[in-house]
């Protein structure tokens, strides 16, 4: 599994289990936000989100909670997607113990806004899918320091190899 699947199972989770709609930000190498996974309950809507693009602009709240680590509560939604407009929404950082990886935003367009219970289940989720996106990224550099490893044993083994048919002559 890679770390992109992990961040998109955690916007499907979001958007079944604490709101309507879910997006992941990923921090890119250089250092940006960008958008690497929506989710909706209704997969209709969920195609026609993913087809639009990335955003225009990465939403300040967004950009906030990266910075701070800090998850927040938004009733003031503004959002340039025409798709799904959110009622009440909620930021949250996708982290490990000492830094944030990604930001998980959840929608919901319901009557009642999300609130403090909704967005302590989304902060405890958002540190699982950071621990979770954390050790898939370990695992994946373990099995690529494991093939250069057998690799450097195997030019050794050959050369060794080499070495023993030159003594015998």
């Amino acid at each position: 599994e890679e770390p992109a699947d992990v961040l998109r199972t955690t916007a499907r989770y979001a958007a079944m289990r604490i709101g309507r709609y879910a997006s992941v930000y990923s921090r890119e190498a250089d250092g940006n936000l960008r958008r690497v996974a929506v989710a909706h309950r209704d997969a209709t809507i969920e195609r026609e989100i993913e087809a639009q693009g990335q955003p225009s602009t990465i939403p300040e709240i967004v950009a906030k909670v990266a910075e701070t680590g800090v998850g927040l509560m938004n009733a003031d939604v503004v959002d340039d997607n025409d798709v799904f407009t959110a009622a009440s929404q909620l930021v949250v950082p996708i982290r490990t113990a000492s830094r944030t990886l990604a930001v998980l935003c959840i929608g919901d367009d319901g009557p009642l806004p999300l609130g403090a219970l909704e967005l302590e289940l989304a902060t405890d989720f958002g540190l699982r899918a950071g621990s979770a996106t954390e050790r898939t990224r370990l695992w994946q550099a373990s099995q690529r320091q494991r093939a250069i490893d057998q690799r450097i044993v195997e030019v050794l083994q050959g050369e060794a190899g080499a070495d023993h048919e030159h003594d015998r002559r």
